[in-house]
């Protein structure tokens, strides 16, 4: 796994895919919070590990292996695990461990979670920012425009994609961002085919 040094304001490192750097689009993929107030440094990266390996299965994972493949115009569900987590990166948004998923989050920890997320996103330089949850969207730092609605007939979830310009914040980022509003594959009326075809059509307009 390639090794990236944060600094001490990103408390939970990003799972970093050993093919993420030489993939034609880099994605990030981001989550909201980890949900175990025993979290450490390396939580995140141990629970892909174990979702990589088969060690064990949660939904909200396969789901998004099968959505967000790169590999295929056309939606399969059997999408090989290995191959797709070696080849993204992931991470927490917030710096905070939740007890459980319905926990409201408080104003101050979506706060703290911006400046990490601008670190991690500058150090790993992504092609695409796979935001998922509405909630964790909204939170996200606001610097940037918009780039705009990928619409598809028959289908009304639309992907809305935000755009980090190049070095509006730090000057670190050296090309443009894009983040894309996805809805959270837990919550009802989440239809894999449909966001994984709006997810297609957007990477067409890269």
């Amino acid at each position: 796994m390639n090794e990236i040094e944060f600094s001490s304001q990103v408390k939970m490192k990003p799972w970093i895919g050993i093919n993420y750097f030489s993939s034609k689009i880099k994605m990030l993929i981001l989550g909201e919070s980890l949900y175990d107030v025993k979290a450490t440094k390396n939580s995140i990266i141990k629970q892909v590990q174990g979702i990589r390996e088969e060690t064990w299965t949660w939904a909200y994972f396969t789901k998004i292996k099968n959505v967000f493949n790169l590999e295929s115009d056309t939606y399969t569900n059997s999408v090989e695990k290995e191959s797709f987590w070696n080849s993204v990166c992931y991470y927490e948004y917030l710096t905070h461990a939740m007890h459980e998923a319905k926990e409201k989050v408080p104003a101050e920890y979506w706060e703290e979670a911006k400046e990490p997320f601008i670190e991690v996103v500058e150090k790993l330089k992504p092609t695409v920012v796979v935001c998922i949850g509405f909630d964790t969207f909204n939170h996200l730092p606001q610097f940037g425009e918009e780039h705009g609605t990928i619409k598809i007939s028959g289908i009304d979830d639309e992907l809305y994609v935000w755009k980090y310009n190049a070095r509006i914040k730090s000057g670190k980022i050296t090309k443009p961002v894009y983040v894309c509003k996805i809805r959270h594959p837990s919550a009802p009326g989440f239809t894999n085919e449909n966001w994984f075809k709006l997810f297609r059509k957007f990477l067409k307009t890269l």
